[in-house]
């Protein structure tokens, strides 16, 4: 492989790799040496510098067998401890969270508001909003926070940036914290939870969201994704992706759907998924350990849990905007070196964890499969009854509903021309019958109580109309 966008940590990475004492039991803590850890830091804090990248390499077969047998040990403990669940709750699922009658609040009202286009997904009644969810992505000089933390005031996450841009004095003022990187995205991401604060990090947030940096997204968009994440108790969830020409996405059925606050699926995307805190540590990143460009790991998580009806799901309550140019520019987290090559990554991935097309078919899907398996829409107001009676109308009518719309209009019309003609016509006789009365006691010229001239000036149309 030649020299290229390479994270600087890797040759520290490399060294944890090769060191028995930093082997991930089951529970998954990715405890490692002191040590190591605060080396590994310095060099994902430090800035860049020319001559400091060098080209990634693969890991030894015989390593890679013993981490694949520690981490896969962690997926298991947590697959079984999740069926279990599945098995013995008694808790149904959450066809709608909104109260029935209108009285009282529903849970999802409390978690987002008033559960409107503007809620913003947060609860604006409570006097301060609590940052318990955690968002981080790699991001480069193309990246500019603020549009994302467009109302920090209510956000309900912290922003973590891994930098992998040119800029020496990048800074993020609206940030939790700013490590400097480069590579391909899920190494990044592995790396990071690699850091001594990720133990900091893992307990005190409750879910964490790793977006691509080309996505247009703001404070609102994130905070439902959380909440209703919260709401439904979902595992992972992504914002559906707005139905736009420019706004990009293979997967045709993760565009929006407005009807729906959200629906369940067998697959999100690797673009902007968001994970419930204990899913990702004991499942999700532990299958990161190989991970790369992490093309297929969004198919086989889904695959692994045999695709729970509702527990995964595209939030359809908001959405977000992808520009489809920006995956192929020179810069990007997804051409950065790596052992392997996309596809390759992927195949090697599929073999790692049997997802293959017959057990798949034995779950009743089909490889790659991209479907919706349950869908929770968004409630209907009791239409009232003019609004009952005039669709009725419409149904009866057909075609011919827009020319009774016509005719209403034109008699509404016409019955205000009549009803301003008729008033205009009692003015003028009001003011005739004061001019004929004046002229009979002789005072159209005449002098008041007041021993002023008293003139009464009769409008021309009155005059005219007088016989």
């Amino acid at each position: 492989m030649g020299a290229g966008l390479v994270p600087s940590w890797v040759p520290v990475l490399l060294l944890l790799l090769t060191t028995p004492a930093c082997h991930v039991g089951a529970e998954g803590d990715g405890a490692a040496p002191k040590s190591a850890k605060e080396e590994l830091q310095k060099l994902v804090e430090a800035p860049d510098k020319t001559g400091m990248e060098s080209p990634l390499q693969e890991i030894s077969f015989e390593r890679e067998k013993e981490l694949k047998e520690d981490y896969h040990a962690t997926m298991n403990a947590f697959l079984d401890r999740f069926e279990r669940e599945q098995a013995t709750s008694k808790q149904p699922p959450r066809p709608d969270l909104l109260a029935k009658d209108g009285s009282k609040s529903g849970l999802l009202e409390r978690l987002i508001g008033s559960h409107t286009e503007n809620s913003c997904g947060i609860n604006e009644s409570t006097k301060a909003v609590a940052r318990e969810n955690l968002v981080v992505l790699p991001a480069g000089d193309n990246f500019d926070v603020s549009k994302w933390m467009n109302d920090p005031k209510r956000s309900n996450w912290d922003i973590i940036i891994i930098y992998y841009g040119k800029n020496k004095n990048f800074s993020c003022p609206l940030c939790k914290a700013v490590y400097r990187a480069s590579g391909p995205k899920w190494r990044l991401v592995w790396g990071f939870t690699l850091l001594s604060e990720w133990l900091e990090y893992k307990v005190a947030y409750k879910a964490v969201m790793f977006p691509d940096d080309d996505l247009v997204l703001d404070v609102c968009t994130i905070n439902t994704v959380f909440s209703i994440m919260k709401a439904y108790r979902l595992l992972a969830a992504q914002p559906s992706l707005c139905d736009a020409h420019w706004s990009y996405t293979p997967w045709k059925i993760l565009y929006q759907q407005n009807k729906n606050i959200l629906r369940y699926t067998t697959m999100i995307e690797i673009m902007a998924p968001a994970f419930e805190m204990d899913y990702f540590q004991n499942f999700v990143r532990p299958s990161l350990y190989n991970a790369y460009v992490g093309w297929g790991l969004d198919f086989v998580w889904p695959f692994l849990l045999r695709y729970p009806r509702d527990r995964i799901a595209v939030v359809d309550q908001v959405c977000m905007f992808h520009p489809p140019s920006t995956p192929n520019k020179a810069n990007s987290v997804y051409n950065a070196d790596a052992p392997y090559r996309k596809k390759e990554e992927e195949t090697r991935r599929f073999s790692e964890y049997g997802y293959f097309e017959s057990e798949i078919e034995k779950q009743g899907l089909y490889f790659m499969a991209v479907e919706v398996v349950g869908v929770v829409p968004k409630p209907n107001p009791q239409p009232s009854l003019l609004e009952t009676s005039n669709k009725a109308l419409q149904q009866r009518l057909g075609h011919f509903y827009p020319l009774l719309l016509l005719l209403q209009t034109l008699v509404i019309a016409c019955g205000a021309l009549c009803m301003l003609r008729a008033r205009i016509r009692g003015h003028c006789r009001m003011l005739r019958l004061r001019v004929a009365s004046q002229r009979r006691n002789g005072k159209e010229g005449g002098v008041n109580g007041n021993g002023r001239e008293q003139v009464v000036r009769i409008p021309a149309y009155v005059a005219e109309a007088e016989p």
